[in-house]
């Protein structure tokens, strides 16, 4: 069943240029692709809703899928993401909420089966498959008086089966330079002062926004 027309390729090219920047040699899986999810579920007020996407597919064979989501009017909203193979049962990848008090927020740990299991918030797939199932859980604080809204709802798939290493010189001027990033944190809670993957891009893309003068970057 194909769904999906929105995808982004990450190109080898991409990962060579950022390899030549740092002077490093970088992992690459073989393919890895980004991949929107139309929004064809969303919050209703006070209340539960799910729908299931089945056989979405990238278009080469993987074994890694990470979810990604942005939610308008955080607060209001709980998600949960499930995953599964045609084999697999169904892995939770994760369990968000924009308000701790009325829903937490978890990573659910010791799923697994015989073809599949998560790691905080990676599905992985045993051997490389060419589709995978979505299952969207959506809830509202009832006690919540202002619309909430699923804006975004990605899967980044990536075969790590087969990778290319790029390697570069670690000869490059720019090793050692000090880039002016503003100080951010991966977020205000216990053991949260540290940096992340979604942190440290976020700082990058700060700066990068005032370098090219985009500030919607």
């Amino acid at each position: 069943m194909e769904l999906f027309k929105d995808s982004w390729r990450v190109k080898g090219d991409v990962i060579s240029a950022l390899a030549a920047l740092t002077g490093t040699i970088l992992w690459q899986p073989s393919e890895a692709r980004l991949v929107r999810i139309p929004l064809r579920v969303n919050f209703k007020e006070g209340k539960t809703v799910s729908r299931v996407f089945q056989g979405i597919k990238p278009g080469f064979a993987f074994d890694e899928v990470i979810p990604s989501w942005n939610i308008d009017g955080a607060a209001g909203g709980a998600i949960k993401i499930e995953l599964k193979t045609e084999q697999s049962g169904w892995l939770c990848v994760g369990e968000w909420s924009g308000d701790t008090s009325w829903m937490p927020r978890a990573s659910v740990k010791g799923q697994k089966d015989e073809y599949a299991s998560v790691s905080t918030d990676t599905f992985r797939s045993k051997t490389l498959v060419d589709r995978v199932d979505l299952k969207v859980t959506l809830t509202q604080n009832p006690a919540h008086t202002k619309p909430v809204r699923l804006k975004l709802l990605t899967l980044c798939f990536a075969n790590t089966k087969t990778t290319k290493p790029e390697i570069q010189g670690a000869d490059s001027p720019l090793w050692g330079s000090l880039v002016d990033v503003p100080q951010r944190a991966q977020g205000n809670y216990p053991n949260g002062g540290v940096l992340c993957s979604a942190t440290s891009t976020s700082m990058l893309l700060w700066h990068w926004s005032k370098v090219l003068n985009l500030p919607n970057m």
